[in-house]
């Protein structure tokens, strides 16, 4: 850029003063430039242009001498320099001796003179500003997610992770047990973006906070947490956004106090909104007089439950595929008359829309009317204020709110967290880790479909990962809620390059007692015990009554091979599959993926095994892989031990010592759940396939 600055001597407009920067003496270059005025073009042959800023970032001097930066404005420097919006012609630069009229002047041509000094000199300038300028303070928005035991929070979590495409969102995830269960099923998923880390500072980091979240510990836990965050992660620019679950078991209404204080190293976390699952199945159980009224002595659940809805701004109606229409409509309008201030959404399987859980707006697309195949991920834009929008009224202020719907009334929220309320006093957890070795997967079946059933008034929330001996290369992922519904995921990629192991974490009522804790933990740990070896005689009756079941019943299912390299596995398990082939007469070596069939058959057993699990009570049927006696290919399996025996039924509820519980055979009950499920499953499966008119 060529500089009018020659013509500072003869030029009737006054030169700037020099700079009183002494830290940066260089500045004095641009001083000396004259302000434009007309004269000195005409005398050079060339018209006045008006100067453009270069940024919408200018730098200033205070009076101190600093320099800061203005994000936004623009101001007009004081000595009014011009810069030639196009060069001149030869780098021609107006003569010290030409005057400045009007009229019409020799010009005298001086020689072409480029300034490097003054250019870098410049260049230095503006890159200093911006090099010692203040970093602009940016908040970290974060929502918390609470909601009592198996509510489907962690579900939740994983759609808001799954649909966050541009955002840069780490989960925090609390859990009341040293085993952290929950973080480990979250950062354990098939997307490699999602991973197990020690400080929330990048997109996709899931950590893990445990322990009680009314002691002290968890709040310095929960400081630091936010501090590092905001130091690593969003002064880095690395981090957009906090996503914080909470204990089912814990009352957040302090946790919510700690994040809305302005002071302190939580003083730029932002919290955007409180998100609060309901179990729509427990709901509609516990009929019309849950939450109804206050009462004094109300049970530990009902209070924890009351805690986490009074202040919350969304509320959401979780697992409603478990009811019919018109039961969702009423209690959606329940919610809505206990919770006036609250949002009630409704869902299934936490499948929420990310802008009803996240305070967000979506970007506008670049290629508004453009026409493409390529699949684009989702541009969210997140607000940089410092202080949130206003959240739920009854919460505008923590320090006084008046929680009237909770059993301590005006005491507020400091009284809420008394003693009394703390989670660990009010109910019994009980973690346990085996890692040297796989559970049996009789001894597992065992557990879950007779023994646990046996506490099922008890417990409140049950989860796990297994790595089990008859399917050592997966890992099965398990979890107990409501009124005692199982949901098991196996995962083929097993621990991810992990160690494999085992685990689980069981919470109980406050009616739990210390001789019940004892007899749970020695189950628990028979669960890495081989079963009793069943005689020969005995287990061939067994496995042709078993066999007999399976081929013989309405509909018949088929047996099928254990996978190449697992033979030795058919002495311990008893695979097989819901194909319809005999309802159907097709063939034996039919292949149904293929046309004119094309059926989906291991999704339609996936779906059978996770209907059983999901069946009130306590059953549990597990999936793996075989082989197609017909066609050879490696299919999806269900799963049934041959270490089951009714002795070893009958030996484990005397040990428990329930006379008043009653035995069933697992295997039976199990097979009649499988069964009232597969007509259903066989003609929705099958709905396309076009029959003949022969009737074949």
């Amino acid at each position: 850029q060529a500089l009018c600055f020659a013509t500072a001597s003869s030029c009737n407009e006054p030169a700037a003063p020099p700079s009183t920067n002494t830290r940066a003496p260089l500045t004095t270059g641009p001083a000396m430039v004259c302000s434009p005025c007309s004269p000195c073009f005409a005398a050079s042959g060339r018209a006045p242009t008006v100067p453009v800023a270069p940024a919408p970032l200018v730098t200033s001097t205070d009076a101190g001498g600093r320099r800061r930066r203005e994000a936004g404005q623009v101001e007009a420097p004081r000595s009014s320099p011009h810069v030639a919006s196009q060069p001149p012609v030869a780098n021609q630069l107006v003569g010290a001796d030409a005057a400045c009229s009007s009229e019409p002047a020799a010009v005298v041509i001086a020689a072409p003179i480029v300034d490097r000094d003054l250019v870098l000199a410049n260049f230095a300038k503006n890159h200093e500003a911006n090099f010692f300028a203040p970093p602009i303070q940016r908040p970290l928005p974060i929502v918390v997610v609470t909601g009592f035991l198996g509510s489907g929070k962690t579900t939740l979590l994983q759609r808001l992770l799954a649909a966050r495409g541009n955002l840069r969102v780490a989960a925090v995830v609390h859990d009341l047990a040293e085993l952290n269960v929950d973080a480990q099923i979250l950062s354990q998923t098939s997307e490699k973006a999602i991973r197990r880390a020690e400080i929330a500072r990048t997109d996709g980091s899931v950590v893990g906070l445990s322990g009680c979240a009314c002691c002290p510990s968890f709040e310095l836990a929960l400081s630091g947490l936010v501090k590092a965050s905001l130091r690593e992660g969003v002064d880095q620019g690395l981090l957009d956004y906090i996503c914080l679950e909470t204990s089912g078991a814990a009352d957040p209404r302090k946790l919510v106090t700690l994040l809305e204080k302005r002071f302190g190293p939580t003083a730029r976390a932002r919290l955007d909104r409180v998100v609060a699952l309901v179990d729509a199945d427990q709901f509609s159980a516990a009929g019309e007089d849950w939450l109804a009224a206050t009462q004094q002595n109300e049970p530990w659940e009902a209070t924890v439950q009351r805690a986490q809805l009074s202040c919350a701004d969304v509320v959401v109606l979780n697992k409603i595929d478990l009811l019919v229409e018109g039961q969702v409509v009423a209690l959606k309008a329940r919610l809505q008359k206990l919770f006036p201030y609250a949002r009630i959404l409704s869902c299934a399987y936490g499948a929420v829309a990310l802008s009803d859980l996240l305070e967000v707006r979506e970007a506008p697309s670049a290629g508004i009317g453009a026409i493409s195949h390529e699949q684009s991920t989702a541009n969210w834009i997140v607000s940089e204020d410092l202080e949130p929008k206003p959240r739920n009224p009854a919460l505008r202020s923590s320090s006084t709110a008046d929680l009237s719907s909770s059993p301590q009334g005006a005491k507020g929220l400091v009284a809420a967290f008394s003693g009394s309320t703390c989670s660990k006093k009010e109910c019994t957890v009980i973690d346990w880790f085996g890692a040297d070795r796989p559970v049996s997967l009789a001894k597992l079946q065992l557990f879950l479909s007779v023994v646990l059933p046996a506490w099922a008034s008890l417990l409140r929330r049950g989860k796990g990962t297994f790595w089990v001996a008859e399917d050592r290369r997966s890992r099965w992922e398990w979890q107990a809620s409501g009124r005692l519904r199982y949901s098991v995921q196996r995962v083929a990629e097993g621990f991810a390059g992990a160690a494999p192991s085992s685990g689980i974490v069981l919470i109980f009522g406050p009616e739990f007692s210390a001789a019940d804790e004892e007899r749970v933990r020695q189950e628990l740990e028979g669960l890495l015990e081989e079963p009793q070896v069943t005689p020969v005689a005995a287990g061939q009756e067994a496995l042709a009554h078993i066999v007999l079941e399976l081929l013989g019943g309405e509909p018949a299912f088929e047996l099928l091979d254990p996978p190449l390299g697992e033979e030795a596995s058919a002495a311990k398990v008893l695979r097989f599959r819901l194909s319809g082939r005999k309802k159907f007469g097709i063939a034996p070596d039919a292949d149904l993926s293929e046309p004119p069939f094309k059926v989906d058959v291991d999704g339609m057993n996936r779906e059978l095994a996770a209907l059983v699990c999901m069946a009130m009570g306590g059953r549990f049927l597990g999936a793996a892989t075989g082989r197609d006696v017909g066609t050879g290919q490696t299919c999806v399996a269900l799963l049934w031990p041959l270490g089951i025996t009714a002795s070893s039924v009958d030996g484990s509820m005397t040990a428990l010592c329930e006379p008043a519980f009653e035995v069933i055979n697992p295997f039976e009950d199990t097979l009649a759940a499988a069964r009232a499920e597969s007509d259903a499953l066989l003609s929705r499966f099958f709905a396309h396939v076009q029959s003949c008119p022969c009737g074949q």
